[in-house]
């Protein structure tokens, strides 16, 4: 005999009955679409890359060796090697970490200033809007590759100073 409280928990559904019904329809279109699929496995690639470059890197990137410079690529060196003699895919292997922080970081600012200026400017309206929508017009008007070069160069090299040109480009988008 079932009893009225046991047939209710049968019912409820678990854990993995709910995330699944949550992610179900995401995953059906993504298989609808091979080149979705593509994508996410280029992306999430990228990602296991930058994450375990100490470990995939075969030599030092940094590593200058007296042996074959501006070699061509061999079993040793997939990639062949600089001028300098550094191994050519382990310094791209190494290079990933550091543009998935600059892709990740400039996009992220971009968006926490891009949502805070455009809710700022829908909730005053009024001047305060116009002034905000006609600089981010001014930021749009310039070609993208032209200013970021202007500002890289008034800024000057380095890691933090990309984020904010890439940040500062992106926030009207």
């Amino acid at each position: 005999m079932v009893t009225q409280e046991s047939s209710l928990v049968s019912l409820a559904p678990s854990r993995v009955q709910r995330w699944y019904r949550r992610i179900e329809f995401p995953l059906y279109l993504m298989r609808q679409n091979p080149l979705t699929m593509l994508g996410l496995a280029i992306v999430l690639g990228t990602f296991f890359v930058g994450a375990f470059a100490p470990w995939i890197a075969p030599h030092d990137p940094l590593k200058l060796t007296v042996g074959p410079r501006m070699a061509a690529p061999t079993l040793e060196f997939p990639m062949g090697t600089d001028d300098f003699g550094r191994d050519i895919l382990s310094r791209i292997i190494y290079a990933t970490r550091t543009d998935l922080i600059i892709a990740l970081s400039s996009v992220g600012i971009a968006a926490l200033v891009g949502t805070f200026l455009g809710s700022t400017a829908g909730y005053f309206r009024g001047a305060l809007d116009e002034i905000i929508m006609r600089f981010l017009d001014i930021v749009q008007s310039f070609p993208a590759f032209v200013l970021a070069m202007g500002l890289a160069a008034a800024l000057g090299a380095g890691t933090e100073n990309i984020i904010r040109v890439v940040a500062f480009i992106m926030v009207p988008v």
